[in-house]
């Protein structure tokens, strides 16, 4: 893959496992994406469309809930960042694979996603 490291953290060509878009550190590790890639290879189109449905409502939830939670002064939120970051990551690789696009599509996207649910 693609990315651009924080050569403090990490160098290229370590397997410190973590993206970095622009100056925030993904949540997500390579050993996850893999097991994400496979699983959208083992799925049909009709398959991979009602996951990312499914993780779309899932997200779209979790945003409500943790505004609600907001509205009402309390400091926790119901899901973790990581929790956010993995559904996130789930649906970008879906749709890049379904659109045959690559790291370039699939960083544009993510960061969209992250600036809505996050």
């Amino acid at each position: 893959y693609s990315s651009t490291t924080d050569s403090s953290i990490c160098r290229v060509g370590s397997d410190c496992g973590r993206l970095f878009v622009g100056r925030n550190l993904m949540v997500v590790w390579t050993n996850e994406q893999a097991k994400i890639d496979n699983l959208i290879k083992e799925q049909n189109i009709s398959e991979l469309d009602k996951i990312k449905e499914d993780a779309l409502s899932e997200l779209e939830g979790m945003d409500s809930m943790n505004k609600m939670y907001s509205k009402a002064g309390m400091q926790d939120k119901i899901t973790s960042k990581k929790e956010a970051h993995i559904i996130i990551e789930i649906i970008v690789r879906i749709e890049a694979f379904q659109n045959k696009k690559g790291w370039w599509f699939r960083a544009k996207r993510r960061k969209e996603l992250i600036m809505k649910y996050t």
